[in-house]
């Protein structure tokens, strides 16, 4: 079968497992598959994978999608050979294997507590909702939902990143950058305007035993046909801006992605 590549999202996981997602499907790469070189296994299934791959790695699974199709979080196993399916969870917060016909997933990411975060937009309601939900264990359990309905500025294209290190979650919207204080007001505010810019891309810088883990956030935007890269220094528990709105690099394109690479 003939299969356009457009890879939408990315992991590698502690096995070491690479895998990506493309076209909804699934395909892996095993480290300890003797001369394996490729993503040639594709995981078979009843399922459409949204574009993201939060990193897992517990003994039980090595990350989770959420299957656009049958509108659940599904897990791949440790070994990366097949995508399962979660117990249900209807007595908690949510239902991890019955999110509601009418969600739409725009992002989700792994942040504090090791918990995953995930931003669901209601397409009967429009309105926007954040489900919090922890993979870590051997079982998984929904953690918390909360409605976004007093976050400023939210739009279908915004974008997101939450905190590893504190309750914290910025989002971006056009030229500003907004605050959202889930754990506490549950409100989104702007805290920056970059203005005549927009906003490309926001992430928290994450890497572990770096002295900026969780407390660097790079902004992306684009005006004119050139791209610039902020650097922003903020408060790991509060979400505070501390420096670093005034010198952006200069001197790109559109900027896509950002990586960090020792």
């Amino acid at each position: 079968m003939s299969v356009t590549a457009a890879p939408e999202a990315y992991v590698i996981t502690s096995r070491p497992l690479e895998m990506i997602v493309t076209n909804g499907l699934v395909y892996v790469w095993d480290h300890r598959s003797m001369g394996v070189t490729t993503f040639g296994d594709r995981l078979d299934g009843d399922y459409k994978a949204a574009p993201y791959l939060p990193n897992i790695s517990t003994s039980s699974f090595s990350s989770v999608i959420f299957d656009m199709k049958n509108k659940r979080f599904a897990p791949i196993n440790q070994f990366g050979s097949n995508v399962g399916t979660f117990e249900s969870t209807s007595t908690g917060e949510f239902d991890l294997n019955d999110i509601g016909s009418t969600k739409e997933l725009k992002f989700m990411e792994n942040g504090f507590n090791s918990y995953t975060y995930a931003v669901f937009y209601d397409t009967e309601t429009s309105g926007y909702s954040l489900y919090v939900m922890d993979f870590s264990g051997a079982t998984a359990t929904p953690v918390k939902k909360y409605s976004m309905a007093d976050c400023e500025g939210l739009t279908e294209s915004s974008l997101y990143t939450f905190g590893n290190q504190g309750n914290v979650c910025f989002y971006a919207s056009g030229s500003d950058l907004y605050q959202y204080k889930y754990a506490s007001t549950n409100k989104g505010a702007v805290v920056h305007s970059f203005s005549g810019e927009t906003i490309t891309g926001v992430e928290v810088f994450k890497n572990s035993g770096h002295a900026k883990d969780g407390k660097l956030l790079i902004v992306s935007t684009e005006s004119g046909g050139e791209g610039k890269v902020y650097l922003i220094d903020f408060n790991e528990l509060t979400g505070a801006i501390t420096g670093g709105t005034a010198d952006p690099y200069t001197g790109f394109g559109r900027i896509v992605d950002v990586l960090y690479k020792e």
